[in-house]
């Protein structure tokens, strides 16, 4: 392990607080504060000096809130040098440099330095991509490097493809390729719906590719979206109203609590009301939007048409879910036990 990795791995191992109850603000923080202690040493290692006055006063990091020096210098020595590890150091102080920008002007500003040294590194950058990309910086920070830096399309709506379109980035929209419609409801197509993003074997859903994390409320999202009845990630704080990537500036993710919270508040008004589980189950296998959560927990599930068509009061509803165990066919039974069973709620759309 070298370079950028061998920081990363130290800084997520001293950051040991969990992100699962953290704002994204928090989170954002604390990873940052604790990578920044890091990038500062291994600089320091380096031998790389900063002689600019605005950026001596506080260290490194304190430093690099005013300017742009280290950045520059380290994507200069990657374009001569071909070493990427100085091209990841770079974007990782670049991204803890905007965490701190008040403005979106400033960050534009510092994009508009970095994109053309980018485009002067050699070689394939799509391994220098994918780890600032699955960093634990905020979605809107990683969005704009991704956009105005690796110069990244916005995923269409719909896919072109005939398949979905499925970043391994859980930030992003997917595009559906099979989505549903309140005219165009049945259990047939419900299935369908769910199955084209191939919960159980996606990278996008894979459990803790980060450290703690688990990703049900990304293909709760995933899927309400293609039935047209989206449950958000992305929420104005304010009003609780969606937002849409990539116009996320000042939004706020929805994790697994958070959803429930949301159904409870805001749900009404897009459709959705709670329910018992023989109701959600009767909606699932009409084709119709059910959902599952599961208070304090910290989980939600998509409800799916059940195989014989009917609703096993023992056994529960049927669901697809990710999480710790990613499938896309079992009784709600099979993942909680009896008293979690107790705290589950249901809701559907209309």
């Amino acid at each position: 392990m070298t370079g950028i990795s061998r920081i990363i791995s130290a800084a997520k191992s001293a950051d040991t607080g969990s992100h699962r109850n953290e704002s994204v603000t928090e989170r954002d923080s604390s990873f940052s504060r604790v990578l920044s202690e890091k990038l500062e040493q291994d600089l320091k290692e380096k031998a790389i000096t900063i002689t600019s006055p605005s950026l001596s006063d506080n260290g490194i990091y304190g430093g690099l809130i005013n300017g742009t020096g280290a950045v520059e210098m380290l994507l200069a020595n990657a374009a001569r040098s071909g070493n990427m590890g100085d091209a990841e150091t770079a974007l990782f102080l670049a991204c803890i440099m905007m965490q701190s920008m008040n403005s979106s002007e400033e960050m534009s500003a510092m994009l508009g330095v970095i994109s053309p040294l980018i485009s002067n590194l050699k070689g394939d950058i799509s391994d220098l991509k994918g780890s600032i990309m699955q960093s634990d910086f905020s979605p809107y920070i990683l969005s704009r490097l991704d956009i105005s830096v690796f110069k990244s399309s916005i995923p269409p709506q719909i896919s072109p493809t005939g398949r979905a379109i499925v970043p391994s980035e859980a930030w992003k929209p997917t595009s559906p390729a099979i989505v549903s419609t309140p005219n165009d409801r049945s259990p047939q197509k419900l299935r369908l719906v769910i199955d084209q993003f191939n919960v159980e074997t996606s990278e996008r859903y894979r459990p803790y590719r980060r450290e703690r994390d688990t990703y049900c409320n990304i293909f709760l999202w995933d899927v309400t979206n293609a039935l047209n009845c989206e449950i958000p990630h992305f929420v104005d704080p304010v009003t609780g109203n969606p937002r849409k990537y990539p116009d996320i500036e000042g939004a706020i993710e929805l994790g697994a609590v958070q959803i429930e919270d949301w159904l409870v508040k805001y749900g009404g008004a897009y459709g959705w009301r709670e329910v018992d589980a023989a109701t959600a189950q009767e909606y699932a296998n009409r084709g119709k939007p059910a959902v599952t959560t599961a208070g304090s927990i910290g989980h939600v599930q998509v409800v799916c048409p059940s195989n014989d068509g009917k609703f096993d009061p023992i056994l529960g509803v049927t669901v697809a879910q990710a999480g710790s165990r990613n499938t896309g066919y079992t009784h709600i039974s099979r993942i909680y036990d009896s008293v979690s069973l107790s705290k589950i709620r249901y809701f559907v759309h209309e």
